[in-house]
């Protein structure tokens, strides 16, 4: 599925055509204080998050960047992106404080941070997997004369996941007999994974897909499961108050085609098919 920037733009035409069709005095008072302060301000994690958001040539790229721009330009304000949170649960709180007027950063639509805020619906919708070291599969399954393949609800190994991410409450849920070892940031769980420090890397399909069509090791040192009954939706957060807004999001969302795996690494990453 293709996904144009041109396609964004066609939206965003539509939206403000309207907009500007209609006195904003009749506005939901969340999208007329955007307005008239002119300026939408987004949430996003300090860390690159490729192919969501991360600097190329020094400028701002990813796709949520162009959902962010497109969203702006369909309200008439303009965007400015706020990267200072140094965790995805940080987005949160960020937000509630005003700092932000929205958070566009990768973010799962979780129930713990549902009682916060609200989402709209997801924008794209991963599946949950696993990264395995192929060494560290072999041996655990000796030592515990069984196949990890056949329930990986009864893993108890060391599995890695990002510090305050989404997957650490996943992981607790879906896997409660494995050891939990929280790393600062995704590189950390790559490489523990690639030295056999943790036996499984947590994250979504996107995510380990990348590493797979990046690393020419990959193939050697690890493996991969894609678990088709788990999702991790990708989803914008608005303060629960603001009615209005989640509507007008939920509404520019519907009109834009769901963007998938493999499209978002070919556009925004180039490493294409091998």
């Amino acid at each position: 599925m293709k996904v144009s920037l041109a396609f964004f733009s066609l939206v965003l035409v539509v939206f403000s055509s309207g907009l500007l069709a209609q006195d904003m005095s009749d506005s939901p008072s969340s999208i007329r204080n955007l307005i008239q302060k002119n300026e939408l301000i987004v949430g996003m994690v300090k860390q690159d998050q490729p192919p969501f958001f991360f600097l190329k040539n020094g400028q701002l790229v990813g796709f949520d960047v162009d959902l962010a721009n497109g969203i702006a330009e369909s309200l008439g304000v303009k965007v400015v992106f706020k990267r200072s949170a140094d965790s995805f649960n940080r987005l949160i709180p960020q937000m509630l404080s005003g700092e932000t007027d929205i958070v566009i950063s990768k973010l799962s639509r979780t129930l713990s941070r549902s009682k916060f805020v609200k989402f709209t619906k997801p924008y794209i919708s991963f599946r949950q997997s696993f990264m395995i070291n192929r060494l560290g599969l072999a041996q655990y399954e000796k030592t515990h004369e069984e196949k990890l393949t056949y329930d990986f609800t009864k893993f108890k190994g060391r599995l890695g996941a990002i510090k305050n991410s989404s997957y650490v409450s996943y992981a607790k849920n879906y896997f409660p007999l494995a050891e939990i070892i929280e790393f600062d940031n995704w590189d950390k769980v790559v490489d523990a994974v690639f030295d056999n420090e943790v036996l499984v890397a947590y994250r979504d399909e996107l995510e380990i897909k990348k590493i797979i069509k990046s690393r020419p090791d990959a193939g050697l040192k690890v493996q991969t499961v894609v678990f088709k009954d788990t999702k991790d939706d990708i989803a914008i957060a608005v303060r629960w108050y603001e009615n209005g807004l989640l509507a007008f999001l939920n509404n520019y969302i519907d009109n834009i085609p769901k963007a998938e795996v493999d499209f978002l690494i070919n556009k925004y990453l180039n490493l294409g098919e091998k």
